[in-house]
């Protein structure tokens, strides 16, 4: 009975042994995994600093873009009134033109009438 309590202690004595050796591997894992997640924690803090930067940047220059968008607008917008009040006096200029040349060609019409009734009264007289 001695005996087999004998064996049963060291049995449970090497089963000691190695539940302690696996304790401790899995300790180094463990430890290991620790500095890993500490790693790519330190990893992730520059990557959120650095995409915040980077984000920053990008509505800096979406900002600039949709003032340079607006100044474009509003220059086409004034452009457009522009031309759009040139072809209105240019339309205005033609219709005056126009009338003066009627009103030219209707004086022309009338000297030559005056000039036909002279003519005749000059060939009566002669």
């Amino acid at each position: 009975e001695i005996s087999e309590l004998k064996a049963s202690v060291c049995q449970k004595e090497s089963d000691i042994a190695s539940l302690k050796e696996l304790i401790e591997r899995k300790e180094d894992v463990i430890i290991e995994n620790n500095a890993k997640i500490e790693k790519n924690s330190e990893e992730n803090t520059q990557l959120k600093a650095v995409h915040a930067d980077k984000t920053k940047e990008l509505d800096n220059i979406i900002t600039e873009k949709q003032e340079i968008i607006n100044n474009l607008k509003e220059k086409i917008k004034n452009d457009q009134t522009k031309i759009y009040n040139a072809k209105s006096e240019y339309d205005n200029l033609k219709k005056e033109n126009e009338k003066h040349l009627e009103s030219k060609d209707n004086e022309i019409e009338i000297l030559k009438g005056e000039i036909i009734k002279e003519k005749d009264i000059v060939a009566h007289v002669q």
